[in-house]
């Protein structure tokens, strides 16, 4: 079998490149593109400044919150990480760590369901902001 040297391949241009794909049942096999134009009817409701404000402060706390929570979980499963793997811990860290961690993991709990609750009332207020809305 012979196979084409280094010089054959580095002198293929992309006018040979067209020519072979040209004589391949003389068209082209390559992908095609159609565009294709499209248009959409977006709805605009009337806002005021004092609902942008709240449905802005709900997103800002339950970020917060959710936040909050992330940060709860993730120390309550570190501070157990640490008391599986260290064998030669302090006896008042012994002591301390299990209340840390349930208290720790309670937090997370806690800030998840404030977080989903402030969440749940953003959506409240923007549902209450479309049915208030009519159209002329």
């Amino acid at each position: 079998m012979n196979s084409p040297s280094i010089d054959d391949v580095a002198n293929v241009n992309s006018d040979s490149l067209a020519a072979g794909v040209d004589q391949v049942e003389g068209k082209s096999r390559g992908s095609e593109l159609r565009p294709r134009y499209l248009h959409r009817r977006p709805k605009y409701y009337p806002v005021t400044e004092d609902e942008l404000d709240q449905v802005t402060d709900f997103n800002k706390l339950s970020t917060f919150f959710f936040s909050c929570s992330g940060l709860f979980l993730g120390l309550s499963i570190d501070l157990a990480k640490d008391q599986a793997i260290t064998a030669d811990m302090p006896k008042v860290a012994e002591a301390v760590i299990p209340y840390v961690n349930i208290g720790s993991a309670i937090m997370a709990v806690i800030c998840f369901a404030i977080g989903f609750y402030v969440n749940f009332k953003k959506q409240e207020r923007v549902k209450k902001v479309i049915s208030d809305s009519v159209e002329d």
